[in-house]
């Protein structure tokens, strides 16, 4: 990009992060990653959108990422996969249920927080997407005898890397681990639009 003239630059799809790493589509089962690196093979540097968007809509990463958009718009289609979990078993003991309920794709909404409706009533409640009205936290975790951030949300954070009390010993290596493909739609440096797989990629494709 030239931040002191007026060209936009589209290069690729972000970087996944490592909370990406570990989601997967319920069935048949595919990690999250796959997908990404068929986006990415779409990618060019063009000098404007619509010169980026022209080429990028008969790619198969175009294909991939309207599927995409339909899966994190359908109820109980991904997960987040417990690494200490069987690879080949998805269930309610080595994953935990991503919401993907709204329509359209909420972004920071979707796909970020643990499905509403399995979760509520549970010890996994803190991470949904939308709070109770009329609760407060005192009143959610009065029949609870831990702390309100549950079991499995203590998993998602153990295999990111953290460690918790349950976990001590989980490695904060894996929260350093970053891809190498990036992707940006800037005008004049003024603001970033980035067009990656969990978020606004999704949203993007929803407005198209």
């Amino acid at each position: 990009m030239n931040s002191q003239g007026s060209i936009i630059e589209v290069d690729g799809v972000s970087p996944s992060f490592i909370f990406d790493k570990f989601i997967y589509q319920i069935s048949p089962k595919t990690a999250l990653s796959d997908s990404l690196t068929i986006i990415s093979t779409g990618n060019t540097v063009s000098s404007s959108y619509s010169t980026w968007y022209n080429h990028f809509q008969f790619t198969n990463g175009y294909t991939e990422s309207q599927r995409l958009y339909n899966l994190a718009t359908t109820s109980n289609s991904f997960v987040f996969l417990f690494s200490s979990s069987n690879p080949t078993t998805i269930n309610t003991n080595t994953s935990m249920v991503l919401h993907t309920s709204y329509y359209p794709f909420k972004s920071g909404s979707s796909m970020t927080h643990c499905d509403q409706a399995i979760y509520t009533g549970t010890q996994d409640f803190l991470m949904r997407p939308e709070a109770q009205p009329g609760y407060t936290l005192s009143s959610l975790t009065s029949n609870n005898t831990v702390f309100p951030v549950g079991p499995l949300t203590r998993n998602v954070l153990s295999t990111m890397g953290y460690s918790t009390k349950s976990n001590p010993s989980a490695s904060t290596a894996a929260l350093y681990q970053k891809s190498n493909s990036y992707s940006r739609y800037e005008s004049n440096g003024k603001y970033t639009l980035i067009l990656g797989i969990l978020t606004s990629s999704l949203t993007l494709l929803y407005l198209m």
